[in-house]
């Protein structure tokens, strides 16, 4: 049954999407750019939906969304069939003109769809918040929780995590890897498209398009709930709408760039580092080109116009401000507790930001260390010396510093292949050798890399904040390969092709071979996917005395610390009553509150009268002081 309901809100987003491409197809030229408008556009008017379905306390009611949705898609697509069966026909040729190309990529799109549909979610991020904060949400009914045992439940953006509420109202976790499948092929069409525009080659674009869907990282990120790859989807199609404004003075184009821009900063905060910089010199550049007279005008054929359309970027605005002013209300701090943020350490010199650039540019080599990975690592040590260990988290902990690659990357650790440096020297030549829309590119990739090396201390799993870097990155490649075909097409031709080979590779190793030799596992979780989960929380045991031993309806306490992966506790018994609060400690210290009535669980007496309030009491990853505390009591 829950397959089947999985199977339910697929075929919803999915008619969604293509309702909204039966409209979208009408304003611009190529399919890819009408799917990629169409994809953005549709999560973003569900993320909005399902925020305001909370902020009213209503989403046990978000069935009658569905079907709404359901019904004016079905309405859409009856009056817009002819365009979809055009679009069909153009795509139809397509394949028929490029059967390797799109033989390749379907194969591939399949094998990472059928493992991300049916595989549980197993991705630590995604255990302990991404996924925990809308099981805990459903529960409590509200936007912002009132007990949790990890600040991040309640501090950071969900613009995107909120979409697993369609899966999760079911408690089925069939299909929660959709959302990443779908920004996957997003951002697959988007590269397609933006490549054909900057320079009008179809070869080249099929040939940047299938170097952007070998990016390791990508592939391996289209079959997981962690929420990176939206971003690079988003940032693409921001420059799509950029450069089709500039092109046309369409309004439709600059609406999308806002609906998208807005939509980015709901999902993460590290959006902002190619967000306000992309606004900075992309309005420098219109003003150059049209002058202050083409914006007073632009507002006013908006306002003519174009006043229903503003409802979706205006209630993105206010989802944005919403969530700052609570971070700012109850921590005094828009990014959360002032403790926390300043307990971890700050790149506020140049020789930190230079230790983290050299780190970034060590690491984008890709290099495992059965291929001389292990010499980065001396490279490392040998420039930066009794310095190694600055600008790192937790040096206090001695957070081994390690620049190596991996053969088996996973969407934690796992970097952009042998093809990171190539990239990253494209965006730098382009910076001071290209056009003037990619030197914007040029200019936002070069300070996203920055902006991350000062804001974000050295981890080996921060490969996930330089998606947008490395898609973006991909246009400034196409050009230098667009140059030298016009001089050398020969030597274009022998670039291209050890690019094309080494994706070739990747996707062949990461998306087919891995996936296929994985397709046992599936069988076996969908049926026992307990599996999956038990072996990360606790023994065996202990696991079924919690399926099969606590009555229905029975009241849990559950005390857990920050990194706890509890998701599988509140989505495995939806008929318990679970209550979640942490210890005291680094990254917990609010008081558990039930009932309207605070309790200090460090307290003997508070803790004898939260313990008759619950049936039951479960503790995970407790410290032995407070364990040993609890027990007594």
């Amino acid at each position: 049954m829950h397959l089947f309901f999985s199977l339910i809100v697929t075929f919803e987003i999915a008619l969604i999407i293509l309702a909204i491409f039966s409209i979208i197809r009408r304003y611009v030229l190529s399919v890819p750019e009408a799917f990629s408008y169409s994809t953005i556009s549709a999560l973003s008017i569900l993320s909005v939906c399902i925020h305001f379905f909370f902020m009213l306390g209503i989403h046990s009611f978000f069935f009658l969304f569905d079907i709404f949705a359901v019904s004016v898609s079905m309405w859409l697509l009856y009056k817009n069939f002819q365009i979809i069966i055009d679009s069909c026909r153009i795509f139809k040729l397509f394949v028929k003109n490029n059967p390797i190309y799109t033989c390749v990529l379907s194969f591939v799109f399949l094998c990472l769809f059928v493992k991300g549909f049916l595989l549980p979610p197993t991705t630590w991020d995604s255990l302990t918040y991404h996924l925990t904060r809308i099981v805990l949400m459903q529960a409590e009914g509200r936007l912002y929780l009132e007990n949790f045992n990890d600040y991040r439940l309640d501090t950071m953006q969900i613009g995107y995590d909120i979409l697993y509420f369609l899966y999760l109202r079911f408690y089925t976790d069939f299909g929660l890897a959709t959302f990443g499948f779908i920004s996957y092929l997003t951002i697959i069409s988007s590269i397609y498209t933006l490549t054909d525009k900057l320079f009008s080659k179809v070869q080249l674009s099929k040939a940047i398009s299938f170097i952007g869907a070998a990016l390791p990282l990508l592939v391996i990120s289209a079959s997981s709930t962690k929420n990176d790859l939206i971003l690079g989807a988003a940032a693409i199609i921001i420059f799509i709408s950029a450069i089709n404004y500039l092109q046309s003075k369409c309004v439709i184009h600059l609406y999308i760039l806002c609906t998208t821009l807005l939509f980015g900063l709901t999902i993460k905060s590290t959006f902002a580092a190619f967000a306000f910089p992309f606004l900075f010199f992309f309005g420098l550049y219109l003003l150059y080109k049209f002058g202050i007279k083409h914006f007073l005008s632009v507002i006013k054929t908006i306002n003519q116009k174009y006043i229903p359309l503003l409802v979706l970027p205006f209630a993105s605005a206010i989802i944005l401000a919403i969530f700052l002013n609570h971070n700012y209300s109850i921590y005094g701090n828009l990014l959360g507790p002032e403790k926390i943020i300043s307990s971890f350490p700050r790149n506020d010199n140049a020789l930190k930001i230079a230790a983290n650039l050299l780190r970034f540019s060590l690491q984008s080599m890709d290099l495992p260390k059965e291929f001389g990975g292990s010499a980065l690592n001396k490279i490392h040590d040998l420039i930066l010396g009794e310095h190694k260990n600055i600008g790192i988290l937790f040096p206090d902990q001695h957070l081994i510093v390690d620049v190596c690659g991996s053969l088996n990357p996973t969407d934690v650790d796992g970097w952009y292949g042998l093809l990171g440096i190539p990239i990253l020297l494209s965006i730098v030549f382009v910076l001071f050798r290209g056009p003037g829309f990619l030197r914007i590119i040029s200019i936002t990739a070069l300070f996203s890399i920055v902006f991350v090396c000062i804001k974000v201390p050295w981890t080996p799993w921060n490969g996930r904040y330089y998606i947008v870097t490395f898609i973006i990155g991909l246009f400034c490649m196409g050009s230098i390969f667009d140059q030298i075909s016009k001089k050398h097409s020969r030597i274009f031709k022998g670039l291209a092709g050890i690019a094309i080979l080494v994706s070739s590779l990747n996707l062949f190793y990461l998306a087919i071979y891995d996936n296929v030799t994985q397709f046992p596992l599936l069988y076996n979780l969908i049926n026992n996917r307990d599996r999956a989960y038990y072996p990360k929380l606790c023994s065996e045991g202990s696991w079924k005395h919690f399926i099969h031993e606590i009555p229905p309806g029975s009241s849990v306490l559950v005390i857990a610390g920050s990194d706890t992966g509890i998701f599988p506790i509140l989505f495995r018994r939806p008929d318990l009553n679970i209550t979640v609060t942490g210890f005291k400690s680094k990254f917990h210290f609010e008081p558990f509150r039930f009932k309207g009535v605070n309790y200090d669980l460090s307290q003997k007496e508070d803790f004898k009268k939260v313990h008759k309030l619950f049936d039951t009491i479960l503790m995970f990853r407790v410290p032995e002081k407070y364990y040993q505390y609890y027990m007594s009591e």
